[in-house]
């Protein structure tokens, strides 16, 4: 990946016509096919986008870089999005490793952030948009964190791939293309659909007595929050 990660020169932009609005505006007035959906995110998303930025050394050189990438955001901005993103490795990504898989003294950090603002926490807003512009509509929705095949990546993006051949995700994706329903004749855990106060998703897992569980996708819900609510500050 490149210094600018995933904030690629050749992003699909509205035009008016072929992608009539930002994808966000349209999923929140129900300006899309509306039909039942798996959405899911790796726990480790932003570790693989993070990994040529070894001259940010301190907040101030991360903050330097995240105002140049985030050209809609201000200075006071940042300052808060660094808040909800304190300088702590225990708290980045590769989540749940505490002082581990440090690869620059930034980079844990960095890659929460751009992990959640592109793909971990965008999933729960694209959730969070679809149910309330179709409630009707099921959204089934995952986090998968059993791919760990480098200690420094984490379950990265492009893990998933593995998923979809496996036992793990690969019986309810068949289910659910064949009855638009993961649930329908699986004899897996039962995947309840994204919805209420609770949100439940299914977390799969490197366990090999609990592989899948079922958790509540509340998981960062300050950081989420303030991405959510500045959705067009925070884009590319």
């Amino acid at each position: 990946m490149s210094y600018s990660s995933p904030a690629l020169s050749y992003l699909p932009r509205p035009d008016g016509v072929v992608l009539a609005d930002s994808p966000d505006r349209l999923a929140k007035d129900g300006l899309y096919h509306a039909v039942p959906i798996i959405i899911g995110s790796q726990e480790d998303e932003g570790t693989v986008f993070s990994f040529n930025q070894r001259n940010i050394s301190t907040t101030l050189h991360l903050k330097d870089y995240l105002v140049d990438y985030f050209e809609q955001a201000s200075s006071s901005d940042i300052d808060l999005l660094l808040k909800y993103y304190p300088d702590d490795q225990r708290l980045g990504s590769p989540f749940n490793t505490g002082f581990k898989n440090t690869l620059y003294n930034q980079y844990k950090r960095l890659a929460a952030i751009l992990g959640d603002i592109t793909f971990a926490l965008t999933r729960r807003l694209a959730a969070e948009l679809m149910t309330e512009a179709n409630p009707e509509v099921p959204v089934w929705s995952y986090l998968d964190s059993s791919k760990t095949i480098v200690p420094y990546l984490g379950t990265s993006h492009g893990t998933a791939r593995f998923l979809v051949s496996e036992k793990q995700l690969g019986d309810y994706y068949l289910n659910f293309l064949y009855n638009k329903d993961p649930n329908v004749d699986s004899r897996l855990n039962f995947w309840p659909k994204w919805a209420g106060k609770k949100r439940p998703i299914l977390k799969i897992q490197s366990d090999s007595f609990f592989p899948r569980v079922i958790i509540h996708d509340n998981f960062r819900s300050e950081q989420y929050e303030y991405i959510r609510d500045n959705t067009e500050t925070f884009s590319f």
